[in-house]
């Protein structure tokens, strides 16, 4: 039974001197407004409604479609609150990032970061091309033929 009432109490804690009904009132009306809304906003990649939520204006990017992967790990590194778009009209098609106006200075070097990693990756070979250069020259090394004797002795 005491667990039932411990589950079913209403903690509000109100910092004041004198209590009136208007404070407790207000109270309970952020306590409702902060168990439905949550305690905190969303970080990282989100919605762009959850996004609009945090009541700041947003700037859009377009990022191609080879870059998405190291978008979604820099941009995670970085901390930065996104929402990406996919405009399927063109093809291939166009990927529009959102994010808050106050991000501007940090996704600008999270750009250049992606760029790097991009200029990176053209300049390494492929997995397959170097598998293809292993196999190559392993049919170079020539075959070493070993001829096993048997020595029959006489117990």
């Amino acid at each position: 039974m005491q667990e039932y009432t411990t589950e079913r109490t209403l903690n509000l804690c109100v910092g004041t001197t004198r209590l009136s009904g208007r404070l407790i009132a207000a109270a309970y009306r952020a306590h409702q407004m902060k168990k439905y809304h949550g305690d905190s906003l969303n970080h990282g990649k989100q919605k762009l409604k959850n996004l609009l939520k945090h009541g700041r204006e947003t700037d859009t990017v377009e990022v191609a479609t080879d870059d998405m992967k190291d978008f979604k790990k820099v941009a995670k590194q970085y901390g930065v609150d996104y929402a990406i778009r996919k405009d399927t009209t063109f093809d291939p098609p166009k990927y529009y990032v959102f994010f808050k106006s106050a991000d501007v200075n940090v996704l600008t070097a999270m750009m250049k970061e992606v760029a790097r990693r991009q200029q990176i990756r053209s300049e390494k070979d492929s997995v397959h091309e170097r598998l293809q250069k292993f196999a190559e020259a392993v049919k170079n090394i020539p075959v070493k033929i070993r001829e096993k004797v048997e020595e029959l002795g006489g117990r």
